[in-house]
């Protein structure tokens, strides 16, 4: 949103920056943060992966983090696996803190597309972390799913 007493000519090149979306590398006004997550949404869940898979085999998880749809971009995930849980955090291209980019205000799903594999048969943990869409703080919140392994 424009600030008062922006110049035009730095409300065009936010504009400019909006419409191309934000996700150049260099620039100084974007992060890379833990995305966030929304476990009440009923729609789009936070994960999707298949009932089931094979042991020593990768299959393809589906992570949905949600931010701005021009704003937000999905930006690799971390994947730890012990055992039978598979840890996934994924992160999130985002404006730095008081940036001067214009975002829309909307709500908006990123995909985040992850190959997973796990080593043990059986019924198996894939536990996402990421921020909490349903507080202003940052506090982590969680979303599990159970896969059955089979060999």
């Amino acid at each position: 949103m424009p600030r008062f007493g922006v110049s035009r000519p730095v409300l065009a090149i936010s504009l400019g920056r909006a419409l191309a979306g934000c996700n150049d590398a260099t620039d100084p006004e974007i992060q890379r943060v833990i995305g966030t997550i929304d476990p009440s949404h009923t729609v789009v869940p936070v994960i999707v992966a298949p009932d089931e898979a094979r042991a020593h085999v990768p299959f393809t998880v589906i992570v949905h983090t949600v931010g701005t749809s021009d704003c937000t971009k999905p930006d690799g995930n971390d994947l730890v696996v012990l055992g039978d849980v598979a840890r996934i955090v994924p992160y999130d291209v985002v404006p730095i803190p008081g940036h001067s980019t214009v975002c829309r205000n909307d709500y908006a799903f990123q995909e985040h597309r992850l190959s997973v594999t796990l080593p043990r048969t059986g019924a198996a943990r894939l536990r996402v972390v990421g921020l909490s869409a349903s507080t202003r703080q940052s506090v982590l919140d969680s979303v599990e799913v159970t896969v059955r392994i089979r060999g």
